[in-house]
């Protein structure tokens, strides 16, 4: 059996009490696992687990085309959501939109409230595993058209919940100011070097644990996360 991954990571809760301000500079990402482990359309999806300075968080990936593997360690630039609202230029910080101000702040925005609403979900269930699967290809979508053609080719009924869930976000004409609580961890110096991962910060450190978070289980995994995501053969 070959495993090949694409991840959608960042959305996460950090275990220690980040502050509720804009986060700014450098830091240490590590992804270490899958999270749930739920799959679709080929490819793990989000949460995944990962470390920020050695702090456990869940991460939600906005990132489709690029590849990241599980235990691979980079330096990232953070960005805080609410930082690009009333920028007169795109920042060149993010990985996408770098070209159109106004885009890339209505898709962060949008990819924020996405990235919020996955993380509520119980994955505990089969229809909470399908939930969050298609919640984390209206991320992708987002960024990265051709990740629902994908899944539409594995499955259309998924990929259209995803694509309905993504219209019905962009319709609510978000603002990057309401997502003071949400970080964009881009790789820096070379952004090719892996995905982009979205981390919502919460007061409830417990959450982590909620979703299932196990550091132990995670180490031993040695799936890697390619384009393409999980597919086995």
């Amino acid at each position: 059996m070959r495993t090949i991954v694409r991840t959608s990571w960042l959305l996460g809760l950090a275990a220690l009490s980040l502050a509720s301000g804009a986060f700014a500079g450098t830091v240490s990402f590590k992804l270490t696992g899958t999270g749930n482990n739920a799959v679709m359309g080929g490819v793990y999806t989000s949460p995944y687990n990962a470390t920020i300075d050695g702090v456990p968080v869940l991460a939600i990936c906005d990132d489709y085309a690029t590849h990241s593997f599980v235990g691979q360690t980079f330096t990232a630039t953070v960005t805080n959501v609410a930082s690009l609202q009333g920028e007169a230029t795109a920042s060149q910080d993010v990985k996408f939109n770098k070209n159109s101000v106004s885009d890339q702040q209505k898709n962060y925005a949008t990819a924020a409230y996405l990235a919020t609403q996955l993380l509520g979900i119980d994955q505990s269930t089969n229809a909470g595993k399908i939930l969050a699967g298609e919640y984390s290809f209206a991320i992708w979508g987002l960024f990265t058209p051709s990740a629902l053609t994908d899944l539409n080719a594995a499955n259309s009924t998924y990929a259209t919940a995803a694509q309905g869930f993504l219209n019905a976000a962009l319709a609510l004409s978000l603002s990057p100011s309401q997502y003071a609580n949400v970080d964009i961890y881009t790789p820096t110096p070379d952004q090719t070097v892996s995905q982009e991962f979205i981390v919502v910060r919460t007061d409830e450190p417990e959450a982590v644990a909620l979703l299932g978070f196990n550091i132990l289980a995670v180490l031993s995994l040695v799936f890697f996360f390619r384009k393409r995501l999980i597919r086995a053969v």
